[in-house]
This record gives structure tokens, C-alpha cells and sequence, in this order.
């Protein structure tokens, strides 16, 4: 007769070897879509093509279907979604994700408005745009103001702050800045020329 506990034993034994067996190329897999994702947002930054930002997306999706989010998938996801200015998408996406993932602690609510505004931009209603960037605005700044030497925020600030505040008002603010913290003087002046890249001189014919 035939042993069943023995063959029973025996069947559960090449299920575990299996399921073991494909532990690793998952979680293989799950990484290669995670670099995949990254490799077409920075191949959009070499050929600007839309499609390269839409796998990229593809792959994020493909990701989360053996992985929970990571901040590194998030912020890939996000920048896409920039890049591609599905405003729409990035309202829905940040409604849902963790915001522990995004640090500092800001960047949930900052980024959530920043979609908003950017909407609201798309369809022509100027003033809410400006509400919203200025929420955006708001949930940065109240941040500073307990956390004063955290520069990611300060330049996420005064890059929110270019779209709606003319240039002299933002001099201004950084001026007062640098004479508060005299020792972040050079910080500072960096973040004027990230605002407004000086335009470099054309080189002289030979």
C-alpha cells in the first residue's frame, strides 16, 4: 500500500523548495524594475521623450506588485508624474502614500499642493494656483521655522517661491538670510544661483 502521510510529507516538502526556489528571483525581479524605473527618467533627461517617463512608470507599477513602496520608489514615481505633468495622478498618488516615506516631513503636504497648483495652472484658474503654491509654500516654512539649518527646505522654498514672487522680493529674503547666518553666507548664494543661473559668456572665436 501506499505510505499517504510519507507522499503527503513529501508533496509539502517540494512545495516549500519551490516557493523557496522563487523567493530570490522575485525579489531579483522587483529590483530590476526598481533600476529600470530609474534608467527611463534619466534617459528622458538625455532625450526629453515622454515614452522613456511612461516605462518608467510601467516598471514602478510592475514593482509594487512584489514590494511595498520605498521612499526610492516613491520619488521616482513622483518625478515622473512631474515630468509628465499628470498633475491629476500625483494628486491621487500622494493622497495615498505614506508620508513617513517622504522626508523631511514636509514634502507630502508641499508636493500634494504643488500638484494642485500645477492643475489649477493647466486649466487657467491663476488665483487658486497661487493659494495652493502658497500652502506649498506654507507647509515648508513652518517647517524652517523649527528646523532653521535644514538647506533641502530652504531650497525647496525659495524654488516655490520663484513662480509666484518677483525676483527682487526673493533677493531680498535671501539677503536677510545671509546676513542672519553669516557662517551659510556662500549656501545661500548658491541657492540665488540655482534660482537664476547666470548666463554664461560665449567663447571668443579663434
Amino acid at each position: 500500500m501506499i505510505n499517504f502521510t510519507y507522499l503527503f510529507i513529501s508533496l509539502l516538502s517540494l512545495l516549500f523548495a519551490g516557493c523557496k526556489s522563487e523567493k530570490k528571483p522575485l525579489e531579483t525581479d522587483c529590483k530590476i524594475h526598481l533600476s529600470n524605473a530609474k534608467r527611463y527618467v534619466s534617459q528622458f533627461y538625455n532625450s526629453n521623450s515622454t515614452s522613456a517617463l511612461n516605462r518608467a512608470v510601467a516598471e514602478l507599477d510592475s514593482f509594487l506588485l512584489c514590494s511595498p513602496e520605498t521612499a526610492t520608489s516613491a520619488n521616482l514615481r513622483i518625478t515622473a508624474l512631474t515630468l509628465l505633468e499628470d498633475y491629476r495622478s500625483g494628486q491621487k498618488y500622494i493622497e495615498t502614500l505614506n508620508g513617513e516615506l517622504l522626508h523631511p516631513r514636509y514634502k507630502k503636504q508641499m508636493i500634494y499642493n504643488y500638484f494642485r497648483a500645477k492643475e489649477h495652472r493647466h486649466n487657467s484658474r491663476v488665483d487658486s494656483s497661487e493659494y495652493f503654491l502658497k500652502k506649498a509654500i506654507s507647509a515648508v516654512d513652518d517647517y524652517l521655522k523649527t528646523n532653521p539649518t535644514d538647506e533641502e527646505a530652504y531650497l525647496d522654498m525659495f524654488t516655490l517661491k520663484r513662480e509666484i514672487y518677483p525676483k527682487q522680493l526673493i533677493n531680498d529674503e535671501i539677503d536677510v538670510l545671509r546676513h542672519k547666518y553669516p557662517k551659510r553666507q556662500v549656501f545661500f548664494d548658491g541657492i540665488r544661483e540655482a534660482l537664476w543661473p547666470k548666463e554664461k559668456s560665449a567663447r571668443p572665436e579663434n
